[in-house]
């Protein structure tokens, strides 16, 4: 009798511990060589704030590998092999069975099992969701080339978003559980709408901003230069002009040194290179001027460089404006040096 309430008790004891936990299985055809380890990171309990806690790993053996995990409310989690990572929706009881093939990830990840049905139509969702970004890149991309006709741009993307919004409603009525993750990603979706949609207009001003500064006196400015003499744009007048507003802690900034480096060897006679370090430490500046090696420089502080920021929409740097020897505007957004610059050389100064 004993040894029966010993294995009654076991019994209970494991069926307890089983439907406190959820399990998820995955299959992955085509592993990459190195994909040997998975992560299992828990994102937070659907509505909560995401809070991004590792909580299990494990060996991918032949792509193939599993986790169980103590969860109550229905709770979002992440499954991250290194290469990729997917989401997964998992409650107490959830025991599901992923299959994936990691040549096309996204579009072939199933799920099947306890659980398995709000994983697959949150995998639906996030497809849908996919598609809907490509097609508002696509229009937006198109419109970049005509930033001055906006109106259709600006229709499609509201349609867009109105139509993704509409279908996550409708399917709502039959996932109530994930209405807080889904709705969530509405609001994404419509945020980054709103994101490209500026994009648009500030691109639409600039294009406008360089057609009618063409011909006109550049604002004159001055800074310092390496000795921390005062120094003004004016001061470079007699050659035509290429300013190249930098920062230190610009990566893209940086990455063109080189190019401009060579430019400066090859038409330093003829053309005023000046490098002109903005939004950034002076000690920091000059170190990196020194290092550089470049051989005109200024320095403007914050204050200095406001009345530019303004005038010319100097938002985003690196930036290339070209002068001629008067400090009249040839282009106050020239391309970059590994974009062709000095195809723009060519051109117009030589």
């Amino acid at each position: 009798m004993k040894h029966v309430l010993l294995c009654l008790t076991l019994f209970i004891g494991v069926f307890s511990w089983s439907q406190k936990t959820a399990k998820i299985s995955v299959e992955m055809r085509n592993p990459y060589p190195d994909q040997d380890k998975a992560y299992l990171i828990f994102n937070g309990k659907v509505g909560e704030k995401v809070k991004q806690k590792v909580v299990d790993s494990c060996d991918i053996k032949n792509g193939l590998f599993s986790f169980e995990v103590e969860v109550d409310e229905l709770s979002e989690f992440i499954v991250n092999t290194g290469d990729e990572y997917f989401a997964v929706y998992m409650q107490k009881g959830d025991d599901i069975t992923t299959k994936v093939n990691t040549k096309m990830f996204d579009e072939t990840l199933s799920f099947t099992g306890t659980g398995a049905e709000r994983n697959n139509m949150n995998m639906t969702v996030y497809l849908i969701s996919e598609r809907y970004s490509l097609l508002i890149q696509s229009a937006i991309a198109n419109c970049y080339d005509h930033p001055e006709d906006t109106t259709n741009v600006f229709k499609a993307v509201n349609a867009y978003d109105s139509l993704f919004a509409a279908y996550i409603d409708d399917e709502l009525q039959f996932y109530p559980e994930l209405e807080a993750a889904w709705k969530n990603k509405v609001a994404q979706q419509k945020n980054a709408s709103k994101y490209y949609l500026g994009s648009i207009e500030e691109t639409a001003k600039l294009r406008a901003l360089e057609k009618n500064s063409i011909g006109k006196e550049f604002k004159n400015f001055s800074g310092i230069n390496l000795n921390g003499d005062r120094i003004s744009l004016k001061d470079f007048y007699g050659k035509p002009i290429i300013l190249d507003f930098w920062a230190t802690w610009c990566g893209p900034c940086k990455a063109e040194f080189p190019g401009l480096r060579e430019l400066e060897e090859k038409y330093g006679e003829k053309i005023n290179i000046v490098s002109v370090g903005v939004w950034c430490k002076e000690d920091d500046w000059r170190k990196m001027a020194i290092k550089e090696e470049f051989k005109l420089n200024i320095y403007l502080t914050k204050e200095e460089s406001e009345g530019l920021q303004s005038e010319y929409m100097l938002n985003s740097i690196p930036r290339y404006v070209m002068l001629d020897k008067t400090g009249k505007v040839i282009n106050i957004n020239a391309v970059r040096p590994s974009l062709g610059l000095e195809d723009l050389i060519k051109k117009h100064y030589l």
